[in-house]
């Protein structure tokens, strides 16, 4: 916001309403959709029936989040918007990938063999990785793995690296594998439709460049703050970390990639275009230099 503030030299102004002020965060969707507010952020998995193939970009998919970032711009703007986004009345500025998550364990593990039988913590799309990786999964929402794991009930977690440290995993599962994707989240910053044709067109594109530069800025963070905290872990040794070597990574990514044919399968199933959203991003990574 402040970027755009500065790029229009003052003529955009915005009023913040954080806290979910205006609403819940599952109804963000509605409050832009009914102009209720100009722009919100709309978390994908929290309205899947209305962005059901956006859900691509929280597959484990990807390792490099900035690659993603533009990839997924890609896909937005190619199959995304004509799909399912602009029946909406909803114009995406900003579309947000975070780093993708790992898998945390309270004993460790010599390969992905040892994972069979484990109960794993996920939320998501993440109940099908633990459940591909041969694991038992326990939905379970964040604010409740730290005592699931701390007693037993669960042996794993999958989690962003980036909010373990703020749930405290690190205190309560001492091992960690990262290196493959295991699945991550998504969201946009909509703008409601009628608001966007009402602007100027040298306001448009302010705040279309502004959104680029925010959507590459999130991800490029995103994977410098895990990148911190695994190396603040591993200096303190609070946590054994484990990165996954080539060498090992395809006994993993096998197993995990059949998350990403299912998901195609079931949309396809829909009469939605799931195989050729699948095919699109993966091809939008190759060209972006996953």
């Amino acid at each position: 916001m402040k970027r755009v503030e500065e790029l229009s030299n003052g003529r955009v102004k915005f009023e913040f309403y954080p806290a979910e002020q205006l609403g819940k965060a599952k109804d963000m969707l509605n409050l832009v959709r009914s102009g209720t507010a100009d722009m919100t952020y709309v978390l994908s998995s929290l309205v899947p029936g209305e962005l059901p193939l956006s859900a691509v970009g929280e597959l484990p998919l990807y390792t490099d989040t900035t690659v993603a970032a533009k990839a997924f711009r890609t896909l937005e703007k190619e199959v995304l918007f004509e799909k399912e986004i602009k029946r909406l009345g909803v114009r995406p500025i900003i579309d947000s990938e975070w780093s993708q998550c790992s898998l945390f364990t309270t004993k460790p593990i010599k390969s992905v063999e040892d994972l069979k039988g484990m109960k794993i913590a996920a939320a998501g799309g993440r109940l099908d990785v633990a459940k591909s990786l041969g694991g038992v999964p326990v939905s379970m929402s964040a604010p409740d793995t730290y005592e699931a794991l701390s007693k037993g009930i669960v042996q794993g977690a999958i989690f962003m690296f980036n909010n373990a440290e703020s749930y405290k995993i690190q205190e309560v599962a001492k091992y960690a594998y990262e290196g493959v994707p295991m699945g991550g989240y998504m969201g946009y910053y909509f703008m409601n439709e009628k608001t966007w044709q009402k602007l100027p067109e040298d306001i448009k594109e302010i705040i279309a460049k502004a959104g680029i530069e925010a959507s590459d800025k999130i991800a490029q963070s995103s994977d410098e703050l895990e990148k911190e905290i695994m190396e603040k872990w591993e200096k303190s040794g609070s946590v054994t970390i484990y990165h996954i070597p080539t060498a090992e990574k395809e006994q993993w990514t096998t197993k995990i990639n059949k998350v990403n044919e299912d998901w195609a399968k079931n949309m396809d199933a829909k009469n939605l275009a799931g195989s050729q959203t699948l095919d699109a991003f993966k091809k939008a990574l190759e060209a972006s230099g996953k």
